[in-house]
């Protein structure tokens, strides 16, 4: 799922292993796979590596896409946080294992399977470049099943990418 809407792409929007679709007219798979970065901000690595990990406050700053949230496991170094999310009123139903490793790492993925989602993965990556400065890449791949609107996808993508 690219920012623009699209599986696939150019520059940082690649398709994922299986984007393309099968051979002999198999049905071609919503995979697709987002890069983000590397971005510089201008702030200490703790303090973006926080705000990355304060999950009670990321419609702060991820925009209106998730409805709600409820943790069901929650540790210093790890999370499992179950998501309604949505646009246009299409809702999904997910749970993400969050692994945090601090100051360096925060990677997530899908419990299992959804209605809607089959898989869903992805991770920030952040390194010290100053004292006041830190580079934050992002990367995230998922698997959408059922057959969304090109429209729809772009919401969902500027949800997740924005």
């Amino acid at each position: 799922l690219d920012c623009f809407g699209y599986f696939g792409g150019e520059d940082a929007r690649t398709a994922a292993p299986g984007a393309d679709g099968g051979k002999d007219g198999e049905k071609k798979r919503n995979v697709g796979r987002v890069a983000r970065g590397p971005e510089i901000i201008n702030a200490p690595i703790q303090k973006v590596y926080n705000v990355i990990t304060d999950f009670d406050h990321y419609t702060d700053w991820s925009g209106n896409g998730i409805k709600h949230m409820k943790y069901v496991q929650r540790t210093p170094k790890f999370k499992e946080i179950n998501y309604i999310t949505g646009v246009f009123g299409i809702l999904f139903h997910f749970s993400l294992y969050w692994a945090m490793t601090p100051n360096q790492q925060v990677i997530f993925r899908t419990t299992k399977p959804s209605r809607l989602l089959q898989f869903m993965r992805g991770e920030y990556k952040l390194t010290k470049v100053g004292p006041k400065k830190t580079e934050v890449s992002f990367v995230i791949t998922a698997d959408i099943l059922a057959p969304i609107p090109d429209f729809i996808k772009l919401a969902i993508a500027n949800l997740i990418c924005d």
